[in-house]
C-alpha cells in the first residue's frame, strides 16, 4: 500500500470518518465469514467485523490520538463492554427524534409496488425498517412484511407504530446479514438503509433472500435544496463541518447495483412530496440526522441550535418542506 504510512484520511461504509493510518499493508478480500465495515475512498478496507461473533478490526490507531477520539472510546467500549457492534450508524440516541421524519411520497411508493408486481399476502423484507417510515407503507398495502433493523431503540418504536398490523413482523439483523430464509421475498426494500450498509455484501444478501425475479429497493427522501429555507440551513452544515458530506445517499445507486452482476436493468423512480409540519417537529426531526451527528459529534448540538435560531426566525406555527422521493430498484437475474 502506498500513501498510508503517517497520514489521515476520510473512510466510508458503516463507519464514515477522518481517522489516521499508519499501515503499508491491507486486506485483499475478507473471509467469507467476515464483513467489511468500512474502506477508503479507493476502495482499501479499512474496518472488518465477523457476521456473527464479537471479532472486529480496524486498520487505524485509536491510541495515536491526543485526546482520544470519542467515535473511537464509544467504539472500544462497545465491543469489550460485550455490546455487540452492528453499526456504528448507532441511532440509540436519535430513535425518538427519527419518529418526527417524513414520510415517503405515495405515489413512488406505488409506482415501486407496481412494479415489482407484488399483491396482498406476499412476502417482502424491509430492511434498516428503523422506525417504521416505509415499513408502515408495505404493511398498509397487504403484504406480509418481515421487517428488519439492528438498532434496539429504532427497533422497539417501529413495533410501537405497527403494533396493530398483524402482516407486520420484527427481526433483528444487517443489511449484510439479515437472518432471513434464502428466497423467500418477492421484494426486498431499504429505506434511507442502503448508504449505511456496504452495498456489495447488502446486494448479495437481497439477492440470497429473493425469489426467482424477485425485486431490489433503495430509496432516500432528499430535501428541496434549492428551497431558500434549506439553502439556509446546508450554508449552517457546510460552514460548521468543513468537509460535510451526504456520502452515497444522494448518489445514483445505478452504478454499485449493476457492478454487483446480480441484478437487471435498474429503474428510476421518484415522486415530490410537500410535507406541511409543525415547526418544532420539523427542528426535533434534525437531532435524528445521523449523518450530521456522525461527522461532527462535538458541533451536533450547536448545529441543532443554529437550524433552530434560523427556522424559528423564518416560520411561525408550520412549515412547508418540499421533498422528492428517489428509489432504485432492479430485478434478480
Amino acid at each position: 500500500m502506498e500513501g498510508h504510512v503517517a497520514t489521515k484520511h476520510r473512510i466510508f461504509g458503516n463507519i464514515c470518518r477522518e481517522v489516521n493510518s499508519y499501515h503499508g499493508f491491507a486486506i485483499d478480500k475478507p473471509g467469507s465469514s467476515l464483513v467489511t465495515v468500512a474502506a477508503d475512498k479507493n476502495g482499501s478496507i479499512e474496518a472488518i467485523a465477523h457476521k456473527f461473533y464479537q471479532i472486529y478490526g480496524m486498520m487505524w490507531h485509536p491510541e495515536r490520538e491526543n485526546p482520544f477520539s470519542q467515535n473511537d472510546i464509544e467504539l472500544l467500549k462497545n465491543a469489550f463492554g460485550g455490546k455487540r457492534m452492528k453499526t456504528e450508524w448507532d441511532y440509540t440516541n436519535l430513535a425518538d427524534a427519527y419518529l418526527k421524519r417524513p414520510d415517503y411520497a405515495q405515489e413512488a411508493i406505488d409506482k415501486m409496488l407496481n412494479l415489482a408486481q407484488v399483491k396482498r399476502g406476499d412476502d417482502v423484507c424491509d430492511v434498516g425498517a428503523g422506525a417504521a417510515h416505509l415499513t408502515l407503507c408495505l404493511g398498509k398495502a397487504g403484504l406480509k412484511v418481515s421487517a428488519v433493523e439492528p438498532n434496539d431503540a429504532m427497533r422497539a418504536n417501529g413495533m410501537k407504530r405497527t403494533g396493530d398490523m398483524e402482516n407486520v413482523s420484527w427481526h433483528e439483523g444487517v443489511g449484510e446479514h439479515t437472518g432471513m430464509d434464502s428466497q423467500k421475498f418477492s421484494l426486498v426494500t431499504f429505506g434511507s438503509s442502503f448508504n449505511v450498509c456496504n452495498r456489495a455484501e447488502a446486494l448479495a444478501e437481497t439477492a440470497r433472500i429473493l425469489k426467482e425475479h424477485g425485486w431490489f429497493a433503495c430509496m432516500w427522501n432528499h430535501r428541496d435544496l434549492e428551497d431558500p429555507i434549506q439553502k439556509g440551513i446546508e450554508e449552517i452544515l457546510k460552514r460548521e463541518i468543513s468537509d460535510y458530506s451526504y456520502g452515497s445517499r444522494r448518489e445514483d445507486q445505478t452504478e454499485v447495483i449493476c457492478q454487483s452482476g446480480l441484478f437487471r436493468e435498474v429503474h428510476y423512480i421518484e415522486g415530490t412530496i410537500h410535507h406541511k409540519i409543525v415547526t418544532e417537529d420539523f427542528i426535533e426531526g434534525w437531532k435524528s440526522h445521523g449523518t450530521v451527528y456522525r461527522q461532527s459529534p462535538e458541533k451536533f448540538e450547536l448545529i441543532n441550535k443554529e437550524i433552530r435560531n434560523l427556522i424559528e426566525s423564518q416560520c411561525g406555527e408550520f412549515i412547508e418542506v418540499p421533498y422528492t422521493t428517489r428509489i432504485w430498484m432492479a430485478q434478480k437475474k
